[in-house]
C-alpha cells in the first residue's frame, strides 16, 4: 500500500517541483495562401498551448513582429486567461511589400503574460516564405480626349509595368473591346497588339493605341480594355476604361413660307396681315436643345418677332411661326427678313445659324371711279324713293 502511495505522490511532487517557467509555447502554425507573393495579403493562424501542469496564463498580449517590407493589418490579440494544458487559435493578418525580395522570413511572435503574479516576456518563430513571381501592372491609362465625336481619333496611352521580382519575358499589351469579339464600328489605326520585349523588375513601358469611331458609330457611351501578359505570367492583367461618342446635331432649314391673312391670294399689300413659317429638320445624330428661332425686320413690319420651337430630336422636324403686319404707308417693293436660329448643341453650347427670306409688299390700288359712280348712282335711286314717298304723304292728306 506504502508503495502504491509512494508511485501516485511523488511524480505530482517532481512534476511541481519541475514545472516549466516559459508555460506558452506555439504547438502549431500555417500561412494562407500557401504561396505569399509580393504585394499580397497573408493571413497567420497561431495556436498556441500553455504547457504548465498547474499554472495558468493570465492577461496575455500577443505581438506578431514583421520583417522589412511588411506592413500590419492585424498583429495583436489579448487572451484574459489561458489554463494550463489550454490551447487558443489566434489569426493575424499582414501585407507584403510590392518590392519585398523572395525568401523565408522569421516572424517573432511576442507573448507578455503574468505567470504567478509575475510577468513573463517570451518569443516564439514563426517561418514566412515569400516566392518570387511574374506579374504585370496596366498603369496610368489616359486619353487624348473622353468625348470625341464621330471621326475624331482617340489616342489611348498607358504603362506596362512589372510588379514582380523576376523579369518579365516577352510582355505583350492589347487593346480590345469590352464585351465583344471585334471592333464593331470603331477603326484600330494603332496595331492592336503591341510588343514589348523584357522588362526587368520595377521598370515600365509605355504603350500607345489609336482608335477612331467610324460615322456608323451610335453616339453613346463604349467601354475598352488594356491587357497585358508575358511569357511566364500565369494570369493576364486587365485594365478597363470608357468614353462617350457624340454626334453632332445638324438642323437646317427645310422651308420657309408665308400665307396672307384671309385671303388665299399669297399676295401683300400696304396694311396686310400675314403669317410667316419657318420650318427646320434635324438631320445630325443628336439633340438639337432649347431652338429659338429670331426673325430681324424693317420697320414696317410689326409683330412678335421670337418664337420657341424647344428640342428638336435627331431625324425630326420643328415649326416656327410669326404673325406679322405691314404698315399702311410701307414702302412697295421687297422686304428682306433675316432668320436666325439659336440652339444648344451636345455640349450645352449655343450655337447660331442664319438665313434670309425677303417678302414683296404691294401697293394698295386706288379706288376705281366705275365703283364710286355706282354708288353714287344708288344714293340718288334711294333718295329719288324717299323724296317720292315724301311727297305722296303730302298728297294724301290734302285729300
Amino acid at each position: 500500500m506504502a508503495l502504491l502511495l509512494f508511485l501516485f505522490i511523488v511524480p505530482g511532487a517532481i512534476a511541481q517541483t519541475y514545472d516549466v517557467y516559459y508555460v506558452l509555447s506555439v504547438q502549431s502554425s500555417s500561412i494562407s495562401p500557401s504561396t505569399v507573393y509580393p504585394g499580397g495579403e497573408v493571413n497567420v493562424t497561431v495556436t498556441v498551448k500553455n504547457n504548465s501542469y498547474s499554472a495558468a496564463a493570465e492577461d496575455v498580449n500577443f505581438t506578431l513582429l514583421l520583417s522589412e517590407g511588411m506592413s500590419p493589418v492585424k498583429t495583436s490579440s489579448f487572451e484574459e486567461r489561458i489554463e494550463s494544458k489550454a490551447q487558443k487559435t489566434l489569426l493575424f493578418s499582414l501585407k507584403t511589400g510590392e518590392s519585398i525580395r523572395s525568401g523565408t522570413y522569421k516572424l517573432s511572435l511576442r507573448m507578455e503574460y503574468y505567470r504567478d503574479g509575475k510577468l513573463v516576456t517570451q518569443t516564439e518563430y514563426i517561418d514566412l516564405a515569400v516566392s518570387d513571381i511574374q506579374r504585370l501592372n496596366v498603369r496610368d491609362v489616359s486619353l487624348s480626349d473622353y468625348s470625341p465625336h464621330q471621326g475624331d481619333v482617340v489616342t489611348v496611352r498607358a504603362f506596362i509595368e512589372n510588379a514582380g521580382s523576376l523579369e518579365a519575358r516577352n510582355v505583350t499589351s492589347e487593346i480590345s473591346k469590352v464585351s465583344s469579339s471585334d471592333f464593331g464600328n470603331f477603326i484600330v489605326l494603332s496595331d492592336a497588339v503591341q510588343s514589348l520585349g523584357s522588362i526587368s523588375p520595377a521598370d515600365s513601358r509605355e504603350v500607345l493605341f489609336q482608335l477612331m469611331p467610324t460615322e456608323k458609330v451610335t453616339p453613346g457611351v463604349y467601354s475598352f480594355q488594356l491587357d497585358a501578359n508575358c511569357l511566364d505570367c500565369g494570369l493576364r492583367e486587365i485594365e478597363k476604361f470608357s468614353f462617350r461618342v457624340f454626334g453632332r446635331p445638324e438642323p437646317i432649314f427645310s422651308g420657309i413660307d408665308y400665307s396672307v391673312t384671309g385671303s388665299t391670294v399669297k399676295k401683300i399689300f400696304q396694311g396686310s396681315m400675314f403669317s410667316l413659317s419657318v420650318q427646320l429638320d434635324n438631320i445630325g445624330e443628336e439633340k438639337a436643345k432649347a431652338v429659338e428661332v429670331i426673325i430681324e425686320t424693317d420697320e414696317s413690319l410689326v409683330g412678335a418677332k421670337e418664337s420657341y420651337v424647344g428640342n428638336i430630336d435627331e431625324d425630326d422636324s420643328g415649326t416656327a411661326l410669326f404673325d406679322l403686319q405691314v404698315l399702311a404707308d410701307a414702302q412697295p417693293g421687297d422686304h428682306q427678313i433675316k432668320i436666325v436660329v439659336e440652339y444648344l448643341d451636345e455640349f450645352d453650347s449655343k450655337q447660331l445659324m442664319e438665313n434670309e427670306f425677303s417678302v414683296y409688299v404691294n401697293e394698295v390700288p386706288p379706288e376705281s371711279p366705275i365703283g364710286l359712280l355706282v354708288l353714287v348712282i344708288i344714293i340718288l335711286v334711294i333718295l329719288y324713293f324717299l323724296i317720292k314717298m315724301v311727297f305722296r304723304q303730302l298728297a294724301m292728306r290734302k285729300m
